[in-house]
């Protein structure tokens, strides 16, 4: 039954955008891969910029790779930011597998799936196309794209150096919880009847059993991890009127770092779903 739910809200989910307006300055070549399967990304860099800091960028749902080199979005505001700022921009790679994905493994078969497919199979040509050294690598991540940030993170032992997650709408129970868990969930929250119920379906497809979901629930996942595991600098932030609901997840996630002594930069904001600050954003990816 879900299966043919999923099938009928999918195109719901999907909105249509204009087409990107080019960052001035920057040049983007991007490339496709049909294997192991279909996956794309490109690069991004700023004419003249000095910068050796290198930034993987997951997008959030129903964006893509070429939507970061747009001048109208939040991530190609960012090289405003950075020039009224005088930082020099970073080389920034952004990477998809198409408008809905999550960086999962199956801990039954941890050598298959979209995690082991990032790890062993795109990050390797990604580093090949660019052929150069970096300072620092940087992960960063919005909505969908920010789950799958901390995901990543907790489960690659310092692959990167820092790491900044946006609005992610995690939740600290599992899509497999009873209903009433679920229902107090829906009351004590800003989310809709409608998104609460997408959470549940997308979980429940994603991690059709609870020893999935304990293999990539971000809340399980900090609990567990050792401080020296983690990207020495940590970026999270949520709006209180998100309507993806990040703020509970988030704040239980801030808890949980900030037991461990992690250095943790939490940047809450008054509005709804993903209601960046450009400049404290645009200061910890260029610094």
């Amino acid at each position: 039954m879900i299966k043919y739910i999923l099938i009928l809200i999918t195109p719901l989910m999907v909105f249509s955008a204009s087409p990107p307006v080019p960052v001035p300055n920057v040049q983007m070549d991007c490339f496709e891969h049909q294997k192991p399967r279909k996956w794309s990304f490109c690069i991004n860099r700023y004419n003249g910029s000095k910068s050796k800091s290198l930034v993987i960028y997951l997008h959030g749902k129903s964006g893509g790779i070429k939507r970061w080199n747009n001048l109208e979005y939040d991530t190609g505001k960012l090289y405003q930011t950075w020039q009224k700022l005088g930082l020099e921009a970073p080389t920034v790679v952004s990477i998809s597998f198409g408008k809905l994905w999550f960086l999962a493994h199956n801990p039954s078969t941890p050598k298959q799936g979209l995690f082991y497919d990032f790890i062993h199979t795109s990050l390797p040509e990604i580093y090949s196309k660019l052929n150069q050294e970096f300072d620092k690598k940087i992960l960063f991540g919005i909505s969908m794209g920010g789950v799958n940030t901390l995901m990543t993170i907790m489960k690659t032992k310092t692959l990167f150096d820092k790491a900044a997650s946006i609005c992610p709408p995690i939740t600290n129970f599992s899509p497999h919880a009873p209903f009433q868990t679920i229902w107090k969930y829906y009351l004590r929250s800003s989310i809709s009847t409608w998104r609460t119920f997408q959470k549940v379906l997308i979980g429940k497809k994603l991690y059709p059993d609870l020893k999935s979901w304990h293999a990539n629930d971000p809340i399980i996942l900090a609990k567990a991890i050792p401080k020296n595991y983690l990207p020495s600098k940590i970026y999270l932030s949520c709006g209180a009127k998100d309507t993806w609901e990040c703020m509970e997840g988030s704040l239980e996630i801030k808890r949980i770092f900030e037991s461990k002594g992690v250095d943790l930069q939490w940047v809450p904001k008054p509005g709804g779903h993903c209601d960046i600050d450009q400049e404290s954003l645009a200061l910890f990816l260029a610094s």
